[in-house]
Order: C-alpha cells, then sequence, then structure tokens
C-alpha cells in the first residue's frame, strides 16, 4: 500500500533488463487497479469506514461494486503496459499489440481472482492474493507457450531469483494478517509519546515497510551470492 508496490516494481523491472523510464512509467500504470485494496484494504476498511461510519457488510458491498469497475479497466492494463514497453524499446506503440491475446490473459489471471476474493472474502486480500495468484498463473501459462509468439523469451533462472525476494514478502505478508499471528504480532509494538495528548503506537513487524526491510537484507548480495551460486548451477 501507500504506492510502495509502484517503488518496488520498478527496481524489479530494470534488474529484469527493462530500461529505467518505461520501467517507472509501467510500474505507475500497474499500480492503479490494485490500490482500491492496498495495504490489507485500509482504503475501504479505514478510508471509508471511518469516516461513514458503517457496518462491514456494507463496506464488503462497497468493495464488490469497487472490484467489478476496476476489474473491467484491470483486463486491459498489461495490454497498456506492453504498448508502453514497446513505444520505448521498438518506437511503436502500436507494435506492443502484437502480443494482445497474452496481455488480455495476463490481465484475466489478475482480475477474476480480485473479483472473486472481493466477493467471497472481503476487501483485504484482493489485491494481494489476486496479484500473487495472477503472477503464478501467467508464468504457468507463459511456460506453456499460451497465446504467446513462436519468438518468446522463456522465464530463466535470473528472472526467478529477481521475483523471489517479492514472493517472499508478499507470503509474510499474507501470514500476519491471519488473526492468531496478527494479535501476536501487535503485543510487539513500539509507543511513542508525541506531545501531551499524542500517542502513537507502532506495530513494528505487522508494518509492510519493515517486512520488506528484512526480506531485502535476507536477500542482500552478501547473504545469498552462495545461493545464487548454487542455483545457477541447475
Amino acid at each position: 500500500g501507500f504506492g510502495t508496490p509502484a517503488a518496488l516494481a520498478a527496481p524489479l523491472l530494470v534488474g529484469l533488463g527493462i530500461p529505467a523510464l518505461p520501467a517507472v512509467i509501467v510500474s505507475l500504470i500497474a499500480n492503479s487497479t490494485p490500490v482500491s485494496f492496498g495495504a490489507i484494504g485500509t482504503p475501504i476498511l479505514i478510508g471509508l469506514g471511518t469516516s461513514i461510519n458503517t457496518s462491514y457488510e456494507t463496506l464488503k458491498s462497497i468493495a464488490i461494486n469497487v472490484a467489478i469497475l476496476h476489474a473491467i479497466i484491470g483486463l486491459f492494463i498489461p495490454l497498456l503496459i506492453s504498448c508502453t514497453i514497446s513505444k520505448f524499446t521498438k518506437k511503436s506503440f502500436f507494435k506492443g499489440f502484437e502480443i494482445w491475446k497474452f496481455s488480455l490473459l495476463a490481465g484475466a489471471c489478475f482480475v477474476v481472482p480480485y473479483l472473486l476474493i472481493a466477493v467471497f472474502i472481503g476487501p483485504e486480500f484482493p489485491s494481494l492474493l489476486g496479484g500473487l495468484i495472477g503472477l503464478i498463473s501467467i508464468i504457468l501459462f507463459a511456460k506453456l507457450g499460451v497465446f504467446l509468439p513462436k519468438t518468446k523469451s522463456k522465464l530463466n533462472i535470473k528472472s526467478l531469483y529477481a521475483l523471489s525476494p517479492y514472493l517472499l514478502a508478499a507470503l509474510i505478508l499474507l501470514i500476519t494478517r491471519l488473526k492468531p499471528v496478527n494479535e501476536l504480532l501487535k503485543t510487539l509494538s513500539l509507543s511513542i509519546q508525541l506531545g501531551s495528548n499524542i500517542n502513537y503506537i507502532f506495530n513494528i513487524f505487522l508494518s509492510p515497510g519493515i517486512i520488506f526491510l528484512l526480506v531485502g537484507i535476507l536477500f542482500s548480495k552478501n547473504i545469498t551470492s552462495p545461493l545464487k551460486k548454487s542455483v545457477s548451477k541447475c
């Protein structure tokens, strides 16, 4: 949440070989459909919940309507991304339509679970789980060559290694939002007194920023270089 996905996705794309400027642009484009359910549903649960002071069921109903609208738009986001990257790398926006079938499939891999989760579970996980399910699904479709041109590039070990910190961070975020784990981690909080009447409580291990920082340290070059060399030999 709070713009973190775009900030994290851009370096990942650069690491996979996309030039810096289009990497930033497409990360911001992609950070559109998911935002209403970002930060574990904060815009709906907190943004609306505290302002209109309504029941969870009403918020869930709002979330369903939001998810339907965003799913329609989100279906075409990967196609827009393809065309944007094509504009920079092939000097033609419309060459991005060469993989329009695969782009729409990528959009569907995200928006279908995204919408189903909003309908049957609630506003906490459409973006997080929808994105994770979509990522796994589109990788499998890519490996099978579904809707890809014959000159497709294969997913390699480098790509998997570049994605692994993000997958781990998403998994940890999901685990920390499970109620028993969440209640336990809330006890590990830091209380900060700001003036005489303001007391701020920082839940250290529930903060997405702290989780990404810990995962970043875990996957830093010095720690994981032996692992990376072993994986590269496979």
